[in-house]
């Protein structure tokens, strides 16, 4: 071999040993780096040109592309981020196909209706539109209404045509339902009932002993019957010639225990002239028995016929929104006219 100045061994790497990672990214750094154009240590290869040409043109040199540095992170998060968006790609397809088909099922439906309609108005004749009218003429069965007080509302509107002066109609159907109520009270708690129900007297009379109790509100007993409770309920469905009947049977606790009790009602009622000297009366009766906390539906009565605060009234006498209303509306009866309450209202927009 000749002593030459110039001769330059060549580079021979040695095979690796890594023991960790670290060792293992020098090494691959040092041969990118002895093979990179722009970091090269042969001056050989720097210098030699043909003609003015590089030697590279001539493929005995090869420049080497650019690396970024290898790192696990980098590699992963390329890795993830390609499944990620493989997946978004599947779902975008998926979507788009299943907002078609619902698109499609939901003309298809709606182009079927249309015909079915079309069709439906196509095959209507005046005999078809006389059945139809015969039809919402017919009275419905009881049976298809949710609770008995909304099928007397809907027949007290299918009977109310004209407008009276009065609230005749709305109290008697107030006076009503509550008739209807008193025969379901019974008939549920038939298990309770020892004696027959037939006439009106004997279902009020069990009706007052199963639902209410003596010893909450102090009722006044007489012969074993809450004489004022069984009033209220005849009065509470309209029933005057039967509270008429109950004084004439039991005229002597009236007349005389209750101070006269039955003649000052039935002028109170049938007299109208005479309810400003009645309203008198009952107000101090009133203020007499609230001290010596007498019988509620006593003092309910009294504070009727004197006009007094239906709010401040007991809450076993009126305890449901009916009562309220029917309270309402036969002071109204007594004391004004539709006319008047009417006028109230008028001027609201």
């Amino acid at each position: 071999m000749s002593d030459d100045s110039n001769y330059i061994p060549p580079f021979v790497l040695p095979l690796p040993t890594i023991y960790n990672y670290s060792q293992f990214i020098s090494n691959l750094v040092v041969l990118r780096n002895k093979y990179d154009p722009k970091v090269t240590s042969s001056k050989y290869f720097d210098e030699l040109t043909v003609e003015d040409t590089k030697i590279s043109k001539l493929s005995l040199f090869v420049p080497k592309k650019i690396y970024d540095d290898i790192s696990i992170t980098k590699v992963s998060s390329g890795f993830l981020q390609a499944r990620l968006t493989n997946k978004m790609i599947s779902i975008n397809k998926e979507t788009v196909s299943f907002v078609r088909k619902s698109l499609l099922k939901k003309i298809c439906d709606l182009k079927s209706k249309k015909y079915e309609l079309k069709s439906f108005y196509k095959k209507i004749s005046s005999e078809d539109l006389n059945n139809l009218e015969t039809f919402f003429d017919i009275e419905p069965p009881k049976e298809i209404f949710s609770s008995s007080s909304l099928y007397q509302i809907y027949s007290f509107l299918k009977e109310r045509t004209e407008i009276n002066e009065g609230f005749e109609a709305e109290i008697s159907c107030l006076e009503y339902q509550y008739l209807s109520f008193l025969n379901r009270f019974l008939k549920e708690n038939s298990h309770k009932i020892s004696d027959k129900c037939i006439t009106l007297e004997d279902k009020v009379r069990i009706f007052c002993l199963l639902r209410f109790d003596k010893n909450q509100k102090n009722l006044e007993v007489y012969h074993k019957r809450y004489l004022y409770a069984e009033i209220f309920v005849y009065f509470r469905m309209g029933k005057i010639m039967e509270i008429k009947n109950l004084f004439r049977e039991n005229l002597e606790f009236f007349s005389h225990i209750s101070n006269e009790f039955d003649k000052m009602f039935v002028e109170w009622y049938e007299f109208p002239q005479k309810r400003k000297n009645i309203r008198a009366k009952s107000m101090i009766m009133h203020d007499k028995l609230k001290t010596e906390n007498c019988d509620a539906f006593r003092l309910f009565f009294h504070r009727l016929m004197a006009q007094l605060d239906i709010l401040k009234c007991d809450s076993i006498v009126l305890n449901t929104f009916e009562d309220f209303l029917w309270f309402e509306l036969i002071n109204f009866e007594f004391i004004n006219s539709r006319k008047k309450i009417i006028s109230l209202f008028a001027s609201l927009p």
